[in-house]
């Protein structure tokens, strides 16, 4: 393994192996530290500057910090070559993963899940992800958490479809990314919207298959979920609102929820 010095420490990384499945902006490659506690290590090149940027900026912003539902970050740090280095906590297994190898998933599952997202999203306060996809949901601590804020950004910010493409995001991108308008905490309820009936339905509610197709289909396609238990569907039928105006906040989605175990706060919603 090779070792790498950070911001707070040195850590040890395998770049024989890649974990989980490589996208647009970066690598993520296990590690250890230096007492060989298993981590994971996200390595942006340094000709994928914005997302390095971005990645730098959010790294910089909760390493060390004590989240739930966001992967906890340990360190952060570029290189010489501007190579940029982000060491996370190693999950379990990422939400495609579970998806495919749990495709009848049940209400309740997707009342876990969902509100796990949820709480990730209030979570990463100011920041909206902007590329918010099953493969970016791991499971860790017995609970679902959010990583891969490369492209994240504070506020309202503009998303190019270029963007879209590289980051290949386009089954889960809003109508105002492909609009290049604004993305904000709507724009990532969307994506919800979109992962909570991928669950329900066992298959993507927008299937492209070219990048054309998938733009249009988001912005004037409403995809059939009648299938989806009717208070479910309600919800994911806001959650897919084409204005993002129309769509639920975060906590919002949350308080739609059953009162539970799992949410024990939340009203009834579901019976």
């Amino acid at each position: 393994m090779r070792p790498i010095k950070l911001t707070f420490d040195t850590w040890y990384i395998d770049e024989h192996e890649v974990v989980g499945k490589a996208d647009g902006f970066g690598r993520v490659y296990p590690g250890i530290n230096s007492i060989g506690i298993p981590i994971a290590i996200k390595v942006v090149p340094a000709e994928d500057r914005l997302s390095a940027k971005q990645g730098l900026l959010f790294a910089k912003k909760f390493a060390r910090q004590s989240t739930k539902h966001i992967v906890p970050i340990f360190d952060y740090g570029e290189a010489d070559d501007g190579t940029t280095y982000v060491v996370m906590d190693r999950a379990e297994q990422s939400l495609r993963d579970w998806l495919e190898s749990n495709p009848s998933a049940s209400d309740n599952d997707v009342v876990a899940v969902v509100g796990d997202i949820a709480r990730g999203l209030i979570e990463a306060g100011d920041w909206a992800h902007r590329n918010l996809k099953p493969e970016n949901v791991l499971y860790l601590d017995a609970r679902w958490q959010l990583t891969d804020f490369g492209i994240a950004r504070i506020g309202n910010s503009v998303s190019a479809v270029s963007m879209l493409k590289s980051a290949q995001s386009a089954p889960y991108a809003a109508p105002e990314q492909w609009n290049q308008d604004h993305a904000t905490h709507a724009t990532d309820i969307y994506a919800l919207g979109c992962i909570a009936a991928e669950i329900t339905m066992a298959r993507k509610i927008f299937r492209g298959p070219l990048l054309e197709d998938f733009m249009q289909q988001h912005k004037i396609e409403h995809p059939n979920i009648e299938m989806i238990s009717s208070p479910l569907r309600a919800l994911i039928a806001r959650m897919l609102g084409k204005p993002p105006t129309e769509r639920p906040s975060a906590k919002q989605v949350l308080t739609a929820f059953p009162a539970s175990d799992v949410f024990p706060e939340t009203r009834g919603f579901l019976s």
